[in-house]
């Protein structure tokens, strides 16, 4: 799994990937899979759950040195307590970054300063 988060991420390494997931608090997460992060993943993500493949895809977007974080509906497949934790990461870890959140939620995320409704 950790070499799916590589991919197109030259500068990176596995421990940068195991370092985010400890940041994220996200250890536990993974031990679900059956060799945790060294889980391999087939090419289509089968046995992977729409949640599962949310939590790998925001993890992706931290990985390397990026300006703009973009999370277009990053939690609508998952559970309240992993997104109230995607949002504690990203407030406390990624302050200093342009972030746009795409989402059908009109719930006020406190680390946000300014919202644009449509």
């Amino acid at each position: 799994m950790y070499k799916r988060q590589l991919y197109g991420c030259e500068t990176s390494t596995k421990e940068n990937v195991f370092s985010i997931v400890e940041k994220c608090n996200l250890k536990n997460y993974f031990e679900n899979f059956p060799k945790n992060l060294n889980t391999e993943l087939s090419d289509l993500g089968n046995g992977v759950s729409g949640g599962q493949a949310q939590v790998i895809a925001f993890l992706r977007a931290l990985i390397g040195e990026k300006e703009l974080l973009i999370f277009d509906e990053a939690t609508s497949n998952v559970d309240m307590k992993t997104r109230q934790l995607i949002f504690e990461v990203i407030e406390k870890n990624y302050f200093s970054k342009t972030i746009l959140i795409v989402s059908h939620s009109d719930e006020k995320l406190p680390f946000i300063n300014k919202t644009i409704q449509l």
